[in-house]
């Protein structure tokens, strides 16, 4: 078993801390960098004071650590895709509880700048005798870690479970459906990306319903104009893997002789479907809470951010660090926008800046390696 875990801890645990390396750098300064040294302390203990008196804050932080640990467990899986990564499904071969103790390892050593900062912060919430607070906290992190274990324990074992995979095969084609072109990347979304559409809309159906359903009877607009950008950069992770998956397996396109305002429409009809579920919860949860204008824009503004998404995707050459460092750019910019000119035209704006990036970089794009 020890020689299992040193394995697990070189080919995943370390690659994943040196393969994101700007990820951790990049949140190392927006939450200590940007406070003068003398404020840090104060600074963090603000914000964990109120998460613990903000039921709303403490559930975009949850979120937060969610959206961390489907991170650490992409990249997991990933690994066992790849080629180089085949041999460590031999470790199947182990006994279930040897293999849960290895996994459960590897899963905490990735969580583990999260559960340190969980750490601190129920040690203060205990110091304020808020126990409640912290077994929610406590609890929440143990799930996250079970986890990762259970994705990672799964992932390995799958080929074992040849009847169950013959099974859902079986029942694929006798569901199978006839698609068109423009329903490719949409497919792949709804087959292969099951989980990560799952929590991503989880967590902006959540979001929306904080604001028109349990606060719907003192509704902050000026709020909500904020918080609502968070589900829509929720989506950044769905629009990167879309964009390589159209890069990859479906590279083939690029021999075609497909205008670019084609494959844009590709990504603008699975936009459109994916944010239905969030645009049909503001029209029906509304309440007269928001004007009809804005009502309507919101989704709009959604899509076209998604777009500006897919072509911020290509211009970065699918480099995770870039891309995500663009998204947070582009957020900024949108608050900025629907501050300053109004949203109908931070909507144009938006529709705008997607089309001039997309088309820019479509064609000159090659993936680096």
């Amino acid at each position: 078993m020890k020689q299992a875990a040193n394995i697990l801890n070189k080919v995943m645990v370390r690659q994943f801390y040196t393969s994101n390396a700007g990820f951790f750098l990049f949140f190392l300064f927006f939450f200590f960098g940007i406070v003068q040294a003398g404020h840090i302390v104060s600074y963090h203990l603000s914000l964990m004071q109120a998460m613990i008196t903000s039921p709303l804050f403490l559930f975009v932080v949850m979120t937060g650590w969610l959206l961390y640990n489907i991170k650490c467990t992409l990249f997991c899986t990933d690994k066992l895709q790849q080629d180089d990564g085949q041999f460590l499904f031999t470790l199947s071969a182990l006994p279930f509880l040897k293999q849960v103790t290895v996994f459960t390892a590897v899963s905490t050593a990735l969580y583990l700048p999260v559960l340190l900062y969980s750490c601190f912060l129920v040690a203060v919430a205990l110091a304020q005798k808020a126990v409640t607070f912290s077994v929610v906290v406590i609890l929440c992190q143990l799930l996250m870690i079970a986890f990762g274990s259970t994705v990672i324990y799964r992932s390995i074992n799958k080929r074992s479970e040849s009847r169950l995979a013959g099974l859902v095969a079986t029942c694929r084609k006798k569901l199978q459906l006839k698609l068109g072109y423009h329903a490719f990347i949409m497919a792949y979304v709804f087959t292969d990306r099951k989980l990560v559409f799952a929590v991503v809309k989880l967590f902006s159906l959540l979001l929306l319903s904080m604001f028109f359903i349990r606060n719907g009877d003192s509704f902050d607009a000026d709020l909500f104009s904020i918080f609502y950008p968070f589900c829509i950069i929720a989506h950044a992770r769905l629009v990167f893997t879309c964009v390589e998956f159209n890069e990859t397996l479906l590279h083939y396109n690029r021999n075609l002789p497909l205008h670019w305002l084609k494959v844009a429409l590709t990504f603008l009809v699975t936009w459109i479907f994916i944010l239905l579920p969030e645009t049909l919860f503001m029209l029906i949860n509304n309440q007269g809470n928001l004007p009809a204008g804005i009502l309507l824009s919101q989704p709009l503004t959604a899509m076209a951010m998604l777009m500006l998404f897919t072509g911020i995707a290509y211009a970065s050459a699918l480099d995770m660090e870039r891309y995500l460092l663009f998204i947070f750019v582009s957020y900024i910019v949108l608050l900025i926008l629907q501050k300053a000119i109004g949203y109908p035209a931070t909507l144009v704006c938006c529709a705008a800046m997607a089309m001039m990036i997309f088309k820019a970089h479509y064609y000159s794009f090659e993936k680096e390696k």
